[in-house]
C-alpha cells in the first residue's frame, strides 16, 4: 500500500533509534487495576498525495467515515509537541485538511497522538534539505536543471516490470481494503508491525497506543477515533485488542461502512481542487500523462464546474489537461477562459490550497496561467511568444535566504584518525591500501553477506547530540551508508545510534550521520559501508566528530528554487 512512502519515513526517522529509550508493549500490566474504558476506531489513510489519486481511496471517504462514526474525540498523526504548535507531516491531508476542521465545526476535543523524537527528525530533516540544496546549486552551474529534478522520469523507468504504474494505481490502496484488515499476520508486514519489536517503528506504535490511552483518561466511556496512515492502523488495532476494557470499532464490521451516495455527499469543493491540482501539477504528473487517471480528472473539472459556476481553477486544470493529452486549441481556449475568470474574481480562490512544497505550485494563478501558455507554446515551437509568457516572473519569485556555510561546523569533539593501521576491513573484500595519506581501500570481492565495510573503534565521553562528518570519494560511481553502533555489554550486540546514506564518484563529497552516545563509558564503532564494482577504489578524509549544529535553512527554499528554474530549462527541454 504505503511501502515507498513508509521506507523513506522509516530510513529518516530510524536515526531516533538511536537516541528513544525502549518502551514495554501496551497491554494489561501497563494499565491499573480500574482500567480505562473506552471505544476506539483507528481510521486507515493514505497519505497526501496518494490519497488524491483514484477513486477508490479520496478525502471525502475519510471525512464520510467520520461522519458515519460519529467520534467524541479524534487523534490525529501529529506529535502532540507539534500539534500545540499547529504543525503536523506535510503529508497528512486527512489530518489538516479533513480531521481538523472536522473537530472544530463541531466541538469535538481533538489531540496529536504521534510518535518521535523530534529533534533527531528536525535533524535529520535538515541533513536531507543540505544535501538537496547543494545538489541543486551544483546541478545548476552546469546550466539549465535536467528535467528529471522537476520530476521527470525516463520511459523505461515508468514501464520497468510496471512498478511505477502499479505503484500509482494500486488496488489495495483502497479505503474499504484498509479499514477491514484485522488479523496479526498482515499487521507486521507493515512499519515493522511486530507488536514486540524493538526498532523505531514497534515502539513508534507502541507509543501512539499508550498515547491515546492516556488522551482517554480525560475521556472515559468515549468513543476516540484515530486518522492515521494505514501502515498503522492493524498494529494499533491488535494492540488496542488486548487492554481491557477497550473496545476496538471497525469500520464495515461494528459501524456500516459509508455508502457511494455518503462518499459523494461528502466531497467538498476544496477537495476537487486538491485532487486536481495534485493529479495535473504536482509530483511528476506535469510530465506524465500516463500517471493520472484521465477520465477521473474530466469528471472532476466537469464537478467542479457544475458546483462553482464559472471557476478559474476549472478552467486552469481543463487547459494543464488538455496539453498533457495533446489538444492544444483546447488548451488555449480554456487558458483563456481561466484569465478572463481570474480577472472577473480579485481575489480569486486559492489555486492549491494544500501545496506541500511542490515547486509547481509556487506559481500565484497568473503566473501559473503564463508558464502554461509558455508550455504550450513551447510545444508548438513558438520560443518568441514562449518568452513573452515568461517575462518578469522569475523576479517575483523571491528566495528565502540561506546562511552562507550549509554546512556549518559545531565544537570539535575529536578528530578520527585518517590511517590505515587504525581502521579494519571485512576480511578478504576491502584491501587496506597503507602509507598513503589519507585512508584508501580496494574492493578485492564481493562480500557473500551485505556490503564491504572500513571499521574503527573511538571513545566519545559525551552524551550530547554528535554528528560524525568525513569525505569520500570512488573510481567508480558508488554507494553506501555510515553507520555509527553501540555495543551492548550484555548480549555483545551491535546497537545502531545513528545512520545516513550516501552516494558518491571521483570527487569527494562530504557524508555525515548524527548520533548521541547512551553511555559514554561505552566506545562507539564507525562503519562506512561500500557497495561498488570489484577494483574500485575508495578514499576517506576529515572525519571528525563534532557537537551537533542546527542551521535554519527554510523549507521553501527548494520548490521556489525550482520554480524559478523551471523557467529556464523549460525553454531549451519542451
Amino acid at each position: 500500500m504505503l511501502r515507498p512512502l513508509i521506507n523513506a519515513l522509516v530510513n529518516v526517522l530510524a536515526l531516533a533509534s538511536a537516541i528513544a529509550g525502549l518502551v514495554p508493549l501496551v497491554s494489561s500490566q501497563d494499565e491499573p487495576k480500574a482500567a480505562v474504558r473506552f471505544e476506539v476506531c483507528v481510521l486507515g489513510t493514505t497519505h497526501a498525495p496518494w490519497q488524491f489519486r483514484w477513486a477508490g481511496n479520496s478525502p471525502a471517504h475519510i471525512r464520510a467515515a467520520l461522519r458515519k462514526l460519529k467520534p467524541d474525540v479524534i487523534g490525529v498523526e501529529s506529535n502532540p509537541e507539534w500539534f500545540a504548535k499547529g504543525v503536523f507531516h506535510e503529508v497528512t491531508y486527512e489530518a489538516q485538511g479533513i480531521a481538523v476542521p472536522f473537530a472544530k465545526k463541531r466541538g469535538l476535543p481533538i489531540y496529536g497522538i504521534d510518535w518521535m523524537d523530534v529533534p533527531m527528525w528536525e535533524l535529520a530533516t535538515m541533513e536531507r534539505r543540505r544535501k538537496r540544496i547543494a545538489r541543486i546549486r551544483t546541478a545548476t552551474q552546469s546550466g539549465a536543471l535536467p528535467t528529471r529534478m522537476f520530476g521527470e522520469l525516463s520511459p523505461t523507468s515508468i514501464v520497468r516490470n510496471g512498478k511505477t504504474r502499479q505503484f500509482f494505481f494500486k488496488k489495495d490502496m483502497s479505503f474499504a481494503h484498509i479499514n477491514q484488515v484485522e488479523d496479526d499476520e498482515y499487521a507486521k508486514q507493515w512499519l515493522h508491525g511486530d507488536l514486540q519489536a524493538q526498532d523505531f517503528g514497534g515502539q513508534r506504535n507502541r507509543e501512539i497506543a499508550k498515547r491515546c490511552v492516556e488522551v482517554m483518561r480525560k475521556h472515559p466511556g468515549k468513543r476516540l477515533v484515530v486518522v492515521i496512515g494505514a501502515g498503522h492502523k492493524a498494529v494499533l488495532d491488535t494492540l488496542f485488542s488486548k487492554m481491557p476494557g477497550v473496545r476496538v470499532v471497525r469500520m464495515g464490521r461494528n459501524v456500516a461502512a459509508p455508502t457511494a451516495k455518503e462518499i459523494v455527499a461528502a466531497q467538498t469543493t476544496e477537495d476537487l481542487v486538491v485532487m486536481l491540482g495534485h493529479n495535473l501539477d504536482g509530483e511528476r504528473s506535469c510530465f506524465h500523462a500516463e500517471l493520472i487517471d484521465l477520465a477521473r480528472m474530466r469528471t472532476l473539472i466537469a464537478k467542479l464546474l457544475e458546483v462553482t459556476g464559472f471557476a478559474p481553477q476549472a478552467h486552469y486544470f481543463a487547459a494543464r489537461l488538455a496539453l498533457l493529452t495533446g489538444d492544444w486549441d483546447l488548451s488555449a481556449r480554456e487558458l483563456d477562459a481561466a484569465a478572463t475568470a481570474v480577472g472577473k474574481r480579485r481575489p480569486a480562490a486559492p489555486l492549491y490550497p494544500f501545496p506541500m512544497q511542490h515547486w509547481r505550485m509556487v506559481y500565484n494563478f497568473e503566473q501559473a496561467i503564463r508558464v502554461t501558455r509558455a508550455e504550450l507554446a513551447i510545444t508548438k515551437d513558438d520560443h518568441v511568444s514562449a518568452a513573452r509568457h515568461l517575462k518578469g516572473i522569475a523576479e517575483q519569485i523571491r528566495l528565502p535566504d540561506l546562511p552562507d556555510d550549509l554546512w556549518a561546523k559545531g565544537e570539535l569533539v575529536t578528530k578520527v584518525p585518517a590511517e590505515a593501521k587504525h581502521w579494519s576491513a571485512n576480511g578478504p573484500v576491502l584491501r587496506l591500501i597503507r602509507n598513503v595519506k589519507g585512508l584508501v581501500a580496494e574492493q578485492m570481492t564481493r562480500p557473500a553477506v551485505g556490503m564491504a565495510a572500513l571499521t574503527h573503534k573511538v571513545e566519545v565521553e559525551t552524551t550530547n547530540l554528535l554528528r560524525i562528518g568525513l569525505s569520500v570519494r570512488a573510481s567508480n560511481r558508488t554507494c553506501g551508508a555510515i553507520v555509527v553502533y553501540e555495543r551492548d555489554s550484555k548480549t555483545h550486540a551491535m546497537r545502531r545510534l545513528g545512520s545516513n546514506q550516501f552516494t558518491t564518484g571521483p570527487r569527494w563529497e562530504p557524508v555525515g550521520a548524527y548520533f548521541q552516545v547512551r553511555d559514554k563509558t561505552r566506545p562507539v564503532w564507525i562503519f562506512v559501508y561500500l557497495d561498488a564494482a570489484l577494483g574500485t577504489r575508495f578514499g576517506v578524509q576529515d572525519i571528525e566528530i563534532r557537537q551537533a549544529e542546527t542551521v535554519s535553512i527554510p523549507p521553501t527554499w527548494i520548490p521556489r528554487r525550482l520554480a524559478r528554474e523551471y523557467l529556464r530549462t523549460v525553454r531549451r527541454s519542451k
